[in-house]
């Protein structure tokens, strides 16, 4: 093999694995960005669903509070 030829060759295995290189790259950054995309996606879920819990807790908290007074109440007629 001359050395020309020698040359076309490495140039070719470089560019070969350049944009094998390039396109792992490529794959790994797609990757990520779904990833990141799902993590956002699932935080948001999250937060929405504490938003809901925190309401209903408030609700649950109220129904409590109404039912010890009116047994509070009940309570004060029967004596």
């Amino acid at each position: 093999m001359n050395d020309d030829a020698l040359v076309k060759k490495l140039v070719d295995i470089t560019e070969s694995v350049t944009t094998k290189i390039s396109n792992a790259e490529a794959r790994l950054d797609s990757l990520d960005a779904s990833q990141k995309a799902q993590a956002d996606a699932i935080a948001k879920d999250l937060q929405k669903k504490s938003s809901e819990l925190t309401a209903l807790r408030r609700e649950a908290t109220d129904k409590l509070n109404k039912l010890e007074s009116t047994m509070a109440s009940i309570e004060s007629e029967v004596e």
